[in-house]
């Protein structure tokens, strides 16, 4: 789980938008979800310990300067600034660049269990650490990835519940980059893959929707990921490639 590397090294603020009430078709009242800026002080009760910048891959060998590949990026490893609360993820809503929509986009959630880490030999832990690889989970079979991720991987990512603080994320982000165990039971990391063409394609952050104590909020995660090729809306995102001539 090493840092995430910074296009943009800026810390993320903690606040947004106040909840509002609203009259639901028979004049009940429905909270309205209240909106969080993501960072290390948010005031959320759900924390992807983000900031502002992004991740952009560039493509290497033949086959990907002309045909399909894959990117994934994570260390979006979730968690609760407030010990006790309990939070259950609803859905993933990525921004897609208009300029430079991806083939496809897949929203997945990997979970880490210290058993796990346990069961996996000291020399082999770092497998654990966040995802930031060429290739897609579950099985990898891009052979530019930089690593192998292990962990558990779903699609379903309505229903995850998360309850491990934020001082429990940091040390097991220690823990595994250092080949030890971690204290806490589970850790959750939401991992994004892009699938492009030539063009490339990129996603311009994302809302992670969820409830907790009964109450709606979201999580706005500022965090551009792309995968660089020849569209011209991916120089302003970290793409440099030689395409854009």
């Amino acid at each position: 789980m090493s840092p995430r590397p910074l296009l943009i090294k800026l810390t993320g603020a903690a606040v947004m938008v106040a909840a509002l009430a609203g009259c639901g078709s028979h004049g009940s009242q429905v909270a309205a979800a209240r909106t969080y800026l993501d960072g290390p002080h948010t005031n959320s009760p759900l924390s992807a310990y983000s900031g502002l910048g992004g991740f952009a891959a560039d493509p290497t060998g033949p086959h990907a300067e002309h045909g399909v590949w894959e990117v994934s990026a994570g260390q979006f490893f979730l968690c609760v600034p407030k010990p006790g609360t309990q939070v259950t993820i609803t859905k993933v809503v990525p921004h897609i660049l208009r300029a430079a929509p991806p083939l496809a986009e897949t929203t997945w959630m990997r979970a880490i269990t210290r058993d796990q880490v346990r069961r996996t030999a000291p020399k082999d832990r770092t497998d654990f650490e966040g995802v930031n690889s060429k290739g897609s989970p579950p099985d990898w079979k891009d052979p530019r990835r930089t690593f192998y991720a292990r962990g558990t991987w779903s699609k379903a990512v309505s229903g995850t519940r998360i309850t491990t603080t934020c001082k429990q994320r940091m040390n097991a982000d220690a823990a595994v980059t250092e080949r030890r165990v971690p204290k806490a039971p589970i850790v959750h990391e939401l991992v994004i893959t892009l699938r492009v063409g030539p063009a490339g394609g990129s996603v311009h952050g994302f809302d992670i929707h969820f409830t907790s104590d009964g109450r709606p909020g979201i999580l706005k995660v500022t965090w551009d990921i792309s995968a660089c090729g020849t569209a011209w809306a991916l120089r302003a995102l970290g793409c440099t490639r030689s395409e854009h001539s």
